[in-house]
């Protein structure tokens, strides 16, 4: 009869489960959980536009982003690529939405009376952009003051076709004899940019002197109205 050995070795690998040769597997590295991405994104968006507004982009880090966003701070390159692109993608995407509503109503006039149409309807729109999204203005004027490389980067990009939208507009209303013919159209629109872009800087001061405020309509009417008088008592023909 032969006996069947009973060596410890054997009955070691007699036990020896088959799946303790197999390597465990981690888990596989997770994606930030994005449930609603649009709404997430403007979230995002709205939170950088006022810190930026504030405190500038080196100012301002991502997580002070996230926390006000209420965002996992991954979403940020998730959705932007960095803080870098967020920055002019708050710039872009205000100036965007504003040349395309305002283009609209800036179309060539063929007589004086729809020259002031247009443009009473064009400050209009204009003031009310800028009281509306006071942090845009506050962001390029900060890089200007600064000299920064991003300065002209800024203008470039979102500032330009703004004013050349405008300073179109008038060149034309001047070849049609609308406006003198001695009226400078680049200085012309650098002097309404600034008059519009004056609301934004000039909040405080109005609160203290006048006790009034950019979102005040009344004021807003008696602005657009001197800056119309302003403008076309000095250059129409």
């Amino acid at each position: 009869m032969v006996k069947r050995s009973t060596r410890p070795s054997d009955r070691a690998l007699i036990r020896k489960s088959p799946k303790s040769d197999k390597k465990k597997v981690g888990r596989p590295p997770q994606r930030p959980e994005v449930t609603n991405s649009g709404e997430t994104r403007l979230k995002i968006l709205a939170a950088s536009l006022d810190l930026f507004a504030s405190k500038g982009q080196e100012g301002t880090s991502v997580r002070e982003i996230a926390q006000k966003a209420d965002v996992n701070p991954a979403l940020i390159s998730y959705h932007f690529g960095g803080k870098e692109n967020l920055y002019f993608e708050c710039l872009s995407a205000y100036t965007l939405q504003k040349v395309e509503s305002l283009t609209s109503l800036l179309v060539p006039p063929k007589s004086k009376e729809e020259f002031l149409v247009r443009f009473s309807m064009f400050i209009s729109e204009a003031m009310k952009q800028f009281a509306d999204s006071p942090q845009f203005v506050r962001m390029v004027q900060r890089e200007f003051e600064l000299n920064s490389v991003n300065g002209m980067k800024i203008y470039k990009q979102n500032l330009d076709p703004m004013f050349q939208m405008v300073r179109s507009f008038l060149k034309k209303s001047q070849d049609e004899k609308i406006l003198r013919s001695s009226v400078k159209t680049e200085l012309l629109t650098i002097m309404i940019f600034a008059l519009l872009s004056h609301l934004c800087h000039a909040e405080m001061p109005m609160k203290m002197a006048l006790g009034c405020s950019i979102k005040d309509e009344k004021f807003l009417k008696n602005y657009h109205d001197a800056i119309l008088e302003l403008i076309t008592n000095g250059a129409l023909a």
